[in-house]
Formats: C-alpha cells, structure tokens, sequence
C-alpha cells in the first residue's frame, strides 16, 4: 500500500503541477522547490511494469504546494529535505547493538509494559504514540486499562502502543513494579534531589557525546566554539558589540535588570546561575539585544549542573541519586498545548523539541528496566536496580572521572550516584542485592523519630 502511494506522488504531481499553474496563472520566474505529496490510496494507480518505483519529487512554486494540499485526495504536501536522524543517538551512547549484549536477549521486549506516571501525555497527532503495526497486543498478563477523562477520548487515543491511561495513587513495589523517577532539576546545590524513597530508582542527567556546535568570532579573529540550536536567520555580517551582563545590569541577565539603552543592539554574554538560559535569552531580547551568549554550558562527559544532588534530606545513608543516564539535548516528543520554550511570549507549537532535564534521563533507564525485564522475569525491583547500579561505569571517554559540570571537577556519588547506566553490563551483573518490601517497611520504621508529646 506505501509503494502505492509513493508511486502515484509523480503522476498526481505533473497533472497537479500543471493544473495550478494554468490556473493560477503564476509567472514563471517564481521560485521552485522540490515537493512530496501524500494522497490517498483510492486515488493512487495500480502499479504495472512501466511504473517506477521509486518517483523523484516534484519541482513546485510555493503557491503551487499550497492549492494542491486543498484537492481531496490529497492527503499532505510537505518539501523534500534532507533531514537527520536525532534518535539513534543515545542508543548508540548507551552501547546498545542488535547483534550483541542486552537488545538481543530481550526479543525486543515486546512482553513488557513502561508505565509513565506524570502530568500527562500529548498523544494527538504525534507519531510517537500511534499504533505500531510491529507490535502485538498487550501482554495477557496486562491488567491495565484506559480510561477516557474530558480531556482523553480513550478510544481514539488508546491502541496496541499506548496500551492504557488511568488515574492511580497506589499499588510504589509489592506489584514487582520497577520505579523509576528523575533526580529533579535543582542542582548543582546538595540535597536537593527529590524521589528519595530508598526503593525508586533515581536517575540523575548527564551529557552525551553528540554535539550541535557553532562557533563566535571575535573582534581579534578569536573563535570560541559552543553549542547553539538556533536555526533562523544568520546575523548581520557586520561586526556586533559583545557586552558583559554584569556591566548592563546584571551578570546573570535577569529579567528587567538589563539597561535597555547600553543593551540596544548588542550580543550579551550571561553568566550561569539564578534563572534558565531560556529566561536568559528572553530578558536580552526584551532589552533589546542583538543575541545572547550563555557561560559555562558544556557538552562532553560530564554530569549536568542542573541535575540535583545528594545526600537525600529524608536519610543521609541513602546516596542518591542511584544512577546517572543521558539527560542533555535529548529529542524528544513535544506537547501542542506549549511552546518549546515553556514562556508565555513564545507562541510556536511543534511536534518534537531538543529538551534537558531528569525528565529526560529517567526514560533512558526505565527503557532498559524494560528490557531486563524480559530475560530476567524472575528479578525483584531491587534485584533490578542492584543489578543497574552495580555495572555501572564513573570513567569518560577520555579515561578519568566523569566530571561535575557545575565544579570542572570530578563528581561524587552525590551527583552521579553509582555511576553511568551500562545497559549490556546489567543483564549479568554476578551478585545481586535482594531486598522486599518488609525491608523497607522496617528501614523507614527506623528513620521515624519519636516524639514526646507535651501535657495538655
């Protein structure tokens, strides 16, 4: 049926091309761009041994893509780029290989369910969640269900992927649940990680090895090169004034804070810390700035400086977080009730967005929980998360202690806990740490302080 329909692209194009043109009357100096519609499989010609397989896209002007996407049959036109795969990467980071180690124990894990327990999910029109004619139904075992709510039709959104969707508030690790949660981003300050139950897997963010540099040349001809994912319009080729926050108002470009009079115009270079980078940009764009440099973000093998750290405040024994996992420029699906940026003042919707955050990390490991769980059905949750942070490894890529982003220094457990998940290392861990939920009944029996109550 997809060759079909792709087959029937060239045909369609060349009487639709023409069609428009003659009626639009458009002359013909108007730029032409390369077009892939997508019609509908009624409509698309029997293939036969004078059809091409493959068909090359059309040469349409702007107005030309635009009237044919209105004909019935058509279900979209979008331009021919050339795009890159994201996706592939953190996979490849994690040592992940469909011909050794974890991913071929597992047969594909698809006997396992992930629970996500969050605000929500934004399954309309996003292909991350659609039906995927791979997979089989859900396990027999599966006792989950989707329930529709005002804001979730469960019988549009609900298929052989997103298996269920309910409201819950108990069942924590008596189920065999493997818990997952992020570390939280409050870092780099100590004890600021939260989900510190000594049965949840706590999962802190790190960096990864893939790159989206560019480069500042400076007025000596210096180049700095650094991280951007700006994709507009390039700035003027004339030369543009580099200010420091600290002299317009405020080092850390705070909103409000910056003169807009020696901001005019000029590219500020922020320094870390308080507010967000996004928040950053945005008082430099209100102020009138030409752009904004952030300080002291990196990219390579470190710990994240806002993944929060250790000790847990509810127990100092515990080291938290368990685990580290890539949590820095991570492509991920993105909700249309919110901008990529988050700020009111943003007005774009889009389907994925380059985001960073815990929330990033934890899916990594909840991915591989996933697919432990398939050659090891029999494992405990704590066996699960023994084995996880046992084979852990604390070395980068250039042979020394992964570093503390917020430091440049090496980290401590507090901020790595017990290191960087090893997915292929985990499926045989040699000894593994047991534990029930009796246990953890009697350590938190322990941790509660008595208190004497005065007479009334």
């Amino acid at each position: 049926m997809v060759r079909r329909i792709v087959v029937a692209v060239c045909l369609l194009l060349a009487v639709a091309a023409a069609a428009t043109a003659a009626a639009a009357g458009e002359p013909e100096a108007e730029a032409m761009s390369s077009y892939i519609a997508h019609v509908a499989d009624t409509n698309a010609p029997r293939p036969s041994s004078r059809t091409p397989r493959r068909a090359s896209p059309a040469r349409l002007t702007g107005r030309q893509a635009a009237h044919l996407e209105t004909l019935p049959f058509v279900r979209a036109v979008v331009p021919d780029e050339m795009l890159q795969l994201h996706t592939t990467m953190t996979p490849s980071f994690l040592r992940l290989s469909a011909s050794s180690g974890l991913i071929p124990a597992t047969d594909g894990a698809t006997d396992v369910v992930i629970g996500v327990i969050d605000t929500g999910i934004y399954p309309q029109d996003r292909a991350s969640f659609a039906a995927n004619p791979s997979l089989p139904p859900p396990p027999s075992r599966f006792r989950g269900s989707c329930v529709s709510t005002p804001s979730f039709n469960a019988s549009v959104f609900c298929n052989n992927k997103l298996v269920g969707a309910k409201f819950f508030h108990e069942g924590a690790i008596r189920k065999g649940i493997v818990v997952s949660a992020s570390a939280g981003n409050d870092g780099p300050a100590d004890s600021t990680v939260c989900n510190v139950a000594p049965w949840i897997l706590t999962i802190g963010a790190s960096t990864i090895n893939r790159r989206f540099p560019d480069t500042v040349v400076l007025g000596n001809r210096e180049t700095i090169t650094g991280t951007s994912l700006y994709a507009g319009p390039p700035l003027s080729a004339a030369e543009i004034p580099l200010v420091h926050g600290g002299d317009m108002g405020s080092r850390f470009c705070e909103a409000g804070k910056l003169n807009k009079t020696m901001v005019a115009a000029k590219i500020v270079l922020c320094d870390y810390g308080v507010n967000g980078g996004i928040a950053k940009g945005e008082a430099v764009k209100f102020a009138g700035g030409a752009g904004a440099i952030l300080a002291g973000i990196k990219d390579m093998g470190e710990i994240a400086s806002f993944s929060s750290h250790g000790p847990s405040c509810r127990g100092l024994e515990i080291i938290k977080p368990d685990v580290t996992a890539p949590g820095v420029n991570i492509l991920a699906a993105w909700t249309g009730q919110n901008s990529p940026t988050g700020l009111d003042t943003d007005m774009r919707r889009v389907r994925y967005s380059i985001v960073s955050g815990t929330s990033m990390s934890c899916p990594h490991v909840s991915a591989v929980a996933a697919l432990l769980r398939q050659p090891r059905p029999d494992w405990s949750p704590a066996a699960m998360k023994s084995a996880l942070m046992t084979t852990t490894y604390v070395l980068d890529n250039a042979g020394n202690i992964i570093k503390d982003m917020s430091t440049g220094k090496a980290s401590t457990p507090f901020a790595r806990g017990s290191g960087h998940v090893d997915p292929n290392r985990a499926l045989n861990p040699g000894l593994v740490y047991d534990a029930e939920a009796d246990d953890y009944i009697s350590f938190l029996c322990a941790s509660v302080t008595p208190t004497t109550r005065s007479p009334s």
